[in-house]
């Protein structure tokens, strides 16, 4: 089987979460694999070296770097077999830059306008596009019926935890940048009409410091826990302790807090998107189908009067995604899928960058730039 090269960019976030837990698994069951991460700069690498990725490396690029430099220094260690598993638009680009002919692969992580630009640019080097969720799959398969779609759903390891019996007070948890788009405007509303009505819970609120709305934090009623850049590890071990989670997210490619919620036998109380969360959530079954802040707030109140119900869809959210997102199965279809790629004639672009004035280094090129501006004004 020829090696598998999976690309994306050195932060923190759900793609690095899908990568390393796939090559987590190709390390175990003996499959070549390569990870490079990549950013600008001499950051810090978010890169976890394990004996599981020891074949793994991260490339921070000089601020000085030309584009095509970048392009040549990311794809240096790169066989004409391998396949290359894509994350973002910035691969794309070196690929379609240097012509290279290998078989790609572009993951599909969210229903975005940046994905949505990145696959019509770069539909031409494309071979195959893997989506987290089906919705995405039946989305996009219909915007670009010439590309090939399959679903590939991140691996997140079964977990069959004692279930937690829900005593007085409930614990409900938010986890997610502190944004609009996380619907952490919303989760302020509920807050405040919970304790409103004297139900008796304890909130538990984590965030990243980058990606929080300060404004929106500042609302927050006083009595909530804010943890910010929690590790993983421990995030996961806290959220197994919790009743609820609370996700009133506007836009989601899978929504993977949920399904690790899921595993851990917390019960999902989720906006009711099109895409990602059908794939998890039965409303009444594996966890909470909701609309508006108020229908938050109703699920809650319901909740903490029928503690029953709520111990039945912890367990049959347990359940459920520990059987159908069971990780070997969709790693084995991951295999399957990468095996399968077809390779196509490739439709390379023709980019500025490819013009000699642009070969030269950022700054000085800008500063050439801008004196060419002043010169015809």
């Amino acid at each position: 089987m020829p090696r598998i090269v999976f690309f994306y960019p050195d932060v923190v976030g759900g793609v690095r979460t899908y990568v390393t837990n796939l090559a987590t698994w190709f390390h175990e069951n003996g499959i070549d694999y390569l990870i490079i991460a990549y950013g600008q700069g001499q950051g810090f690498s978010t890169i976890k070296k394990t004996d599981e990725l020891s074949k793994a490396y991260s490339l921070h690029f000089s601020p000085y770097a030309t584009e095509a430099s970048k392009y040549r220094d990311l794809v240096a260690e790169l066989g004409e077999d391998d396949i290359l598993i894509c994350n973002d638009s910035f691969e794309l680009e070196a690929i379609s830059f240097l012509q290279l002919k290998n078989r790609t692969v572009f993951i599909l992580h969210g229903d975005l306008i940046h994905y949505h630009n990145t696959i019509i640019r770069f539909e031409g080097v494309i071979d195959h596009v893997f989506c987290v969720s089906k919705g995405l799959k039946e989305k996009y398969s219909k915007l670009f019926p010439s590309l090939p779609f399959s679903v590939a759903y991140t691996l997140i390891q079964n977990v069959h935890p004692v279930i937690r019996k829900s005593n007085s007070p409930l614990k409900l948890v938010f986890i997610g940048r502190f944004e609009i788009m996380k619907g952490a405007d919303d989760l302020v509303k509920v807050i405040e009409a919970v304790n409103a009505k004297g139900i008796e819970v304890q909130w538990h609120v984590y965030t990243v410091k980058g990606g929080a709305d300060n404004v929106l934090l500042g609302q927050l009623p006083a009595g909530v826990a804010i943890f910010f850049d929690t590790p993983h590890s421990q995030l996961m071990k806290n959220l197994g302790e919790m009743d609820i989670l609370v996700f009133p997210s506007r836009s989601e490619g899978l929504g993977l807090v949920v399904l690790e919620a899921m595993k851990r036998g917390v019960a999902p109380v989720a906006r009711n998107l099109p895409i990602g969360i059908p794939d998890m959530v039965e409303d009444k079954k594996t966890g909470f189908l909701i609309n508006s802040y108020e229908e938050i707030v109703s699920t809650i109140e319901l909740l903490h009067t029928d503690r029953a119900l709520l111990d039945t869809i912890k367990q049959q959210a347990n359940d459920y995604a520990n059987t159908y997102f069971d990780p070997n199965n969709w790693a084995n279809n991951f295999k399957h899928l990468v095996v399968g790629i077809r390779a196509k004639e490739k439709v390379f672009i023709v980019q500025k960058q490819q013009r000699l004035a642009r070969l030269l280094p950022e700054s000085i090129y800008m500063t050439c730039k801008f004196l060419l501006h002043k010169v015809k004004g």
